[in-house]
């Protein structure tokens, strides 16, 4: 969850030019200039509908961040915690986030 989104490998910050072009040149992609969401971005732009799916590696959003499930987490369209350690966080979250598959128009 936006562990060091101002980090490109080898804290290589991302605002530096150099930094992009290197890294851009080895995966063949464009880098954005700016850091990406840290954490707490995430779970703003999830409350907004802005953010339609996340992943938590041994995270619990709810406890460390004081943040209502169904309020922020429960806008989402996929969540996955990932946890071996704690199955009731896992189905705890899944059961308060739970609603309708939202539908998206694709173009043909």
């Amino acid at each position: 969850m936006g562990q060091l989104p101002d980090m490109l490998p080898g804290y290589a910050p991302v605002t530096d030019a150099n930094s992009r072009r290197k890294f851009a040149a080895l995966w063949g992609a464009t880098l954005p200039e700016k850091p990406g969401m840290d954490a707490r971005g995430m779970l703003a732009a999830a409350a907004k509908g802005q953010l339609h799916a996340l992943y938590a590696v041994g995270a619990n959003p709810v406890k460390n961040f004081g943040v209502s499930a169904k309020e922020r987490l429960g806008k989402l369209d996929l969540l996955i915690v990932q946890d071996r350690s704690s199955p009731r966080l896992q189905n705890s979250l899944t059961l308060s986030c739970q609603r309708p598959p939202r539908t998206r128009k694709t173009e043909p």
